[in-house]
């Protein structure tokens, strides 16, 4: 589900948007906002990254980013030396 304030992608189940701190009044793909945001579909792509300390490969979803000013684009965590990783857009596994 989206945020009907912010247009940003929230769970299922929340009562406020994590983001913009609204209660939130979820809206599907397609829905138009009172702001003017136009959801176009509802997208959680697969990535695939081998990791550079530990060479563990991985999946995870855009879900799963997290950002920091100093990883600007998003990164995650490897799940076996637990180092953040830089996320890369052509990591997008084809689904």
């Amino acid at each position: 589900m989206f945020c009907a304030h912010c247009g940003k992608k929230i769970a299922d189940d929340c009562n406020f948007c994590p983001f913009c701190g609204k209660k939130t009044d979820t809206l599907q793909p397609g829905a138009v906002t009172a702001n003017g945001i136009h959801i176009v579909e509802k997208k959680d792509p697969l990535f695939r990254v081998e990791c550079e300390y530990c060479h563990c490969v991985f999946e995870y979803r855009s879900r799963h980013l997290g950002y920091r000013i100093w990883y600007p684009s998003g990164f995650v965590y490897c799940p076996s030396c637990k180092k953040p990783l830089r996320h890369h857009p052509e990591y997008e596994v084809k689904e």
